[in-house]
């Protein structure tokens, strides 16, 4: 991927990264990529035929070989698609698209088996760095900046307050999802997840060098893609047109 142009988004959960991705490939006539939805694809995957109580029973190494053992046997694919009006990068397992379901309460529970696991996470690596495209690549994940795409020209970590996070992930799981669940059961997974990911021994969050800090707490939506837009380089304008 050496001549293509990325946009890295690294942040915490509930941060607003999707929306700031979808958003500013619409300005920018760019594409997204979330890498979350890989490890949540693997982790759909193994939940098909292993239960969460069967994983969490393994060794650690036992529970790396059984999740390889499924990256191994089965076809992931990363595809550009048309979502709405807006070509998106997805992920496809044996050539069909999961959709919703990965980002259901059970994947997200689950996706840190996928995601802790440093042997894991090299084995898709190159799918990630696999990607092809002809227009500017926004990407979003935990360490997109940091790890996956450390050479990418434009690296933001995007934050907010962990009540405005915790908020803005009730009202997704609730409003847009229909899920049933506490409020301030949802605030203590949100700060659950900030502990996992900040203390994670493999691709911990952390913010990239060279990166720019956005805190989008008390910012709308289009002020964050108005800032990040800024940060685009001047050459980029006609491809981005």
């Amino acid at each position: 991927m050496e001549d293509q142009r990325l946009i890295t988004i690294d942040g915490p959960a509930g941060c607003g990264k999707s929306t700031t991705v979808r958003l500013l490939a619409e300005r920018l006539g760019a594409i997204a990529f979330s890498s979350g939805t890989v490890y949540r694809a693997v982790t759909h995957l193994v939940l098909s035929d292993t239960s969460s109580d069967q994983l969490a029973a393994m060794s650690a190494d036992e529970r790396s070989s059984t999740i390889l053992e499924r990256i191994e046997t089965n076809e992931f694919e990363i595809r550009e698609v048309m979502h709405g009006d807006n070509l998106e990068l997805r992920v496809f397992v044996n050539g069909v698209d999961p959709g919703e379901v990965l980002h259901s309460t059970e994947v997200t529970r689950e996706v840190h088996w996928i995601a802790d696991d440093g042997d894991v996470r090299a084995a898709l690596l190159p799918l990630q760095r696999g990607i092809t495209t002809t227009v500017p690549i926004i990407t979003e994940g935990r360490d997109m900046g940091s790890v996956v795409f450390p050479q990418a020209q434009v690296k933001v970590f995007l934050t907010a307050s962990l009540e405005a996070r915790a908020q803005r992930r009730y009202d997704e799981l609730v409003g847009e999802r229909g899920e049933v669940i506490d409020r301030a059961a949802v605030k203590e997974d949100v700060a659950a997840r900030d502990r996992f990911d900040r203390g994670r021994a493999v691709g911990p969050l952390i913010e990239p060098e060279g990166g720019v800090v956005v805190d989008s707490t008390g910012m709308s939506r289009e002020q964050v893609v108005e800032l990040i837009a800024g940060l685009v380089p001047a050459e980029w304008s006609e491809a981005c047109a």
